[in-house]
């Protein structure tokens, strides 16, 4: 009996996964062996460059860090009346430091001081900038308070860089405590070059830069 049906098409199987015993295409099999090797290789290849671009950016925050703030209130670690944080980098354009909320800082009974957070901010900031291999100062600091951070208890504070254009930087911080930001900043800063290692900056060159970030010229 002749069957009339029309003729379909059969239904393609999804493609087996490969066992490295594959007989019937074996250049097949070890094509892809090959390419799970160069993918191996390649890997490998690209955590070693990411580790050495955070050994290098290390590197410039200790060597700037040492040179520019040796007695910083935050972070400089012969500085006894300091907060002593030892800021450790992230990526390529963030750094981070653990803290103790020391009550020697606090303002009212059990609270750090809201001048203390904003100083720890700023100096994040600003050793997210050493890690880029730059020294700048600040030109805006923007700081949100969110919560109250507890004299004793333990946070941590992040910086990242979120724009730069030629010698003017912005960056965004914050703190965090107990899995909630306590505290955020965002801040402006103008490249600095210090006098003892070439000629500062003219009188007139910081007066137009202290007039653009008063009235907002420094915005990306």
């Amino acid at each position: 009996m002749h069957d009339s049906s029309p003729s379909r098409s059969p239904i393609a199987a999804p493609p087996a996964a490969c066992t490295g015993r594959c007989e019937r295409a074996p250049g097949l099999a070890h094509a892809s062996a090959r390419q799970t090797e160069r993918c191996r290789r390649e890997s490998e290849a690209g955590a070693d460059d990411a580790s050495s671009a955070t050994d290098s950016r290390w590197s410039r925050l200790t060597r700037l860090q040492s040179r520019y703030h040796p007695h910083c209130l935050v972070c400089a670690p012969e500085n006894p009346a300091g907060f002593s944080l030892n800021f450790r980098v992230l990526d390529s354009h963030a750094v981070a430091a653990s803290f103790t909320c020391d009550e020697r800082f606090r303002g009212y009974q059990n609270w750090l001081h809201g001048g203390a957070i904003a100083t720890i901010l700023d100096a994040a900031m600003t050793n997210c900038l050493f890690a880029s291999g730059l020294v700048a100062v600040t030109a805006e600091l923007r700081v949100r308070f969110r919560q109250p951070l507890p004299t004793g208890s333990e946070a941590t504070v992040r910086a990242w860089v979120t724009h730069s254009i030629g010698p003017l930087h912005t960056l965004a911080a914050e703190i965090v405590h107990a899995g909630r930001i306590a505290a955020s900043a965002s801040g402006k800063f103008v490249e600095h070059v210090p006098p003892r290692l070439g000629p500062p900056a003219s009188e007139r060159g910081r007066q137009d830069l202290a007039s653009k970030a008063d009235d907002g010229g420094l915005t990306p």
